[in-house]
């Protein structure tokens, strides 16, 4: 799982995001053995998320 998460693409990069149609700037953390992707919104803190729950913009 390490090396996966090493790999995630934008990884501790700030990204834009889009969720419930709002755009906010996050940073992708790490994955879990769930399939869930955790994320650091700048608006809602650090939440887990699944499979097209967010979008990822730029």
């Amino acid at each position: 799982m390490a090396q996966f998460n090493s790999n995630l693409f934008r990884k501790d990069e700030v990204s834009v995001f889009e969720l419930d149609n709002v755009r906010q700037n996050g940073i992708i953390k790490n994955a879990d053995e769930n399939g869930n992707i955790w994320i650091e919104l700048e608006q809602s803190g650090l939440q887990s998320f699944y499979h097209k729950e967010i979008k990822l913009l730029y």
